[in-house]
């Protein structure tokens, strides 16, 4: 899986991350289980503001199965 958090907001933040990541599953030939990406963390606390905590969490869980 990927998990991502950057400190801009800019919709095509993690365009380039996410376009390597699909080129490395592509030529290993497996299966993404999940994107996380959470653009606007910059200052302390703003992660808190979101749901990444949780669902990173929540996908950890979900992973032991």
């Amino acid at each position: 899986g990927l998990m991502l958090v950057g400190a801009a907001s800019r919709p095509d933040l993690f365009d380039a991350v996410k376009l390597q990541y699909e080129m490395l599953l592509q030529f290993f030939n497996l299966e993404s289980i999940g994107e996380l990406c959470v653009p606007s963390v910059k200052d302390k606390g703003d992660v808190k503001k979101t749901t990444a905590v949780l669902k990173a969490y929540e996908w950890g869980k979900s992973l032991k199965n």
